[in-house]
């Protein structure tokens, strides 16, 4: 099979030549300038909007926006939608788990204690993802696998599946955008997570 590319191989050689001449420099960033003192994130900017209180206030309808997103890309038939992080594959990839694995024996080996949470989506947002994709299925699977993971590894304490809202009580409009929870929904997975880790965890 042959393919076209944007670049042959010498200008390719030329870029990672010039590219070893760079001189990287280490950038340390405060986390004060992303986050409150209590934790929350802060100027969370979603389409040209800096959506960091409305967010945490519970007062961004991120559902009527993330739907009016949709209904606009769903004009542009080359477009993915609002679902386009979301593609449907049978199954998750041999190379993924490999890492996986190897990633939870280096914590094992360390000592170290793992809480394995699966993180919603906003509802809404779900929704379109549930009827395009196999979604629930990849849920299903990935349960299955971190469990088999968890009866392997004596430090992993606990696999939680918050991938829905109602599993936890959280809420609809406490989300910055299709996937990430504000510091309301994100106390309430914690709360959740402690609530069944096992008596001697600590």
């Amino acid at each position: 099979m042959r393919v076209q590319t944007s670049i042959d191989w010498t200008q390719l050689g030329i870029s990672l030549k010039e590219l070893g001449k760079f001189n990287f420099k280490r950038n340390e960033v405060l986390l004060s300038k992303g986050f409150r003192e209590d934790g929350v994130r802060k100027f969370y900017s979603y389409n040209g909007v800096d959506l960091s209180e409305l967010a945490e206030t519970g007062t961004y309808d991120i559902g009527a926006e993330l739907l009016k997103r949709e209904k606009l890309l769903s004009t542009f038939p080359s477009e993915a939608g609002v679902n386009g992080g979301h593609e449907y594959f049978d199954s998750y990839s041999k190379e993924r788990l490999e890492l996986l694995e190897t990633l939870f024996d280096y914590l094992e080996s360390k000592e170290c204690s793992v809480i394995v949470n699966i993180m919603p989506i906003q509802p809404d947002y779900q929704k379109i993802v549930e009827k395009e994709t196999n979604y629930e299925e990849r849920i299903e699977e990935l349960k299955t696998i971190l469990n088999q993971h968890k009866n392997q590894h004596n430090n992993i304490l606990l696999v939680m599946d918050n991938h829905k809202v109602e599993f936890f009580g959280g809420e609809a409009n406490h989300f910055f955008d299709h996937i990430h929870p504000t510091s309301v929904n994100s106390d309430k997975m914690l709360n959740r997570i402690f609530e069944n880790l096992p008596n001697n965890a600590f």
